[in-house]
């Protein structure tokens, strides 16, 4: 179980040096990387009458959510708590935790320090010792500028001091209630099924990469709105295979910020420029382990062009690749495919 925590926000004295305010933000420590999908336990599927609410982090394009609302008769609602299924994205979780360099020490500790001061007679400090007790606060925590405010006639609160992710008390609420029962689920639910008509294949991804590999503006905003309307798990392996041969291109049109292709960016997490124009056969790999997408068949798309880029790298006169294979898990050095002088996929 997280450990509840206490961080003190704002200490006040007065002339004396007496505490007169004590402002506190009670919440847990966040330590598990768990994203918003791990939490959600099922998958949506439109049912007659369904009343929809979208989280403000929500990408989902609201003129395409329109037309879906009129073919399996649902409605949207900006009343949560009228909403027969919660819609979030996978970055919700991580809206709701803050994190800082802060200062901390164990709640006993700070009880202990109190009693050898002049600070265990002020009515503040008394409240706050009583709220950690009956809160069953473990840690509490500091700001640089604060840290040193229960320090007195040469006793010094002993303290370590460190990087911190945690979820507020209020923000706890909000997640809990949020995943408690089963109406809350993935944005990309409903992203597959808004665009599940159109599936990039080979064919279709020779159709765009000539429309990005032109000139003319209107070929590179069709290609771009194909890409944003596909189905992204069934067309993942050639829609990054756009992104890493047309970062630059894509980045520097007019038309990236358009709410249909940000769903489609946010949907593989391909963040800023750097996101767009560095994107190499690795790093595929591990977006497509990231959404369990990848499969043999996924793979067999790429050895290919893995193979041609090894070989390209390679310049000897007197050796040259014959081989390669794939490795998950660079870590296990597992084969999982090997290729011997196959002719290119494209």
């Amino acid at each position: 179980m997280a450990s509840r925590i206490l961080i003190i926000d704002k200490v006040i004295k007065d002339a004396s040096g007496s505490v007169s305010s004590i402002e506190h933000i009670i919440g847990y420590e966040a330590k598990s990387n768990k994203n918003s999908i791990d939490y959600i336990k099922g998958t949506y599927t439109p049912t007659a009458g369904d009343r929809l609410f979208f989280t403000k982090d929500c990408t989902v394009p609201r003129f395409k959510v329109k037309n879906l609302c009129e073919k399996h008769n649902l409605s949207v609602t900006r009343d949560r708590s009228k909403a027969t299924a919660v819609f979030i994205s996978d970055k919700f979780v991580e809206e709701y935790i803050s994190r800082g360099w802060l200062y901390h020490c164990s709640a006993q500790a700070l009880k202990e320090h109190i009693k050898k001061t002049p600070f265990s007679y002020n009515m503040q400090v008394i409240n706050l010792i009583k709220f950690i007790t009956d809160n069953n606060v473990e840690k509490v925590y500091f700001h640089h500028y604060n840290n040193d405010m229960f320090d007195i006639n040469g006793f010094e609160l002993d303290m370590d001091s460190g990087h911190i992710r945690y979820c507020t008390q209020e923000n706890f609420d909000i997640i809990r209630d949020l995943f408690t029962g089963n109406t809350t689920y993935i944005q990309d639910d409903i992203l597959k099924i808004l665009n599940q008509d159109v599936v990039i294949d080979k064919e279709m991804y020779k159709q765009i990469d000539a429309m990005l590999d032109s000139n003319d503006n209107s070929n590179i905003k069709m290609a771009m709105e194909i890409m944003a309307n596909s189905n992204y798990e069934h067309s993942a392996p050639y829609l990054l295979l756009l992104f890493k041969n047309y970062g630059y291109r894509i980045w520097d049109s007019g038309f990236r910020n358009h709410v249909n292709f940000k769903s489609l960016v946010e949907f593989f997490d391909i963040n800023g420029r750097r996101g767009y124009t560095n994107l190499d056969l690795d790093e595929i790999i591990n977006i497509l382990k990231s959404k369990n997408f990848l499969t043999k068949e996924n793979i067999g798309i790429f050895m290919p062009l893995a193979y041609d880029e090894i070989k390209d790298r390679c310049s000897y006169d007197h050796f040259k690749v014959s081989k390669i294979e794939f490795v998950e898990d660079p870590k296990d050095d597992e084969e999982v495919l090997n290729i011997e002088n196959e002719e290119p996929a494209f």
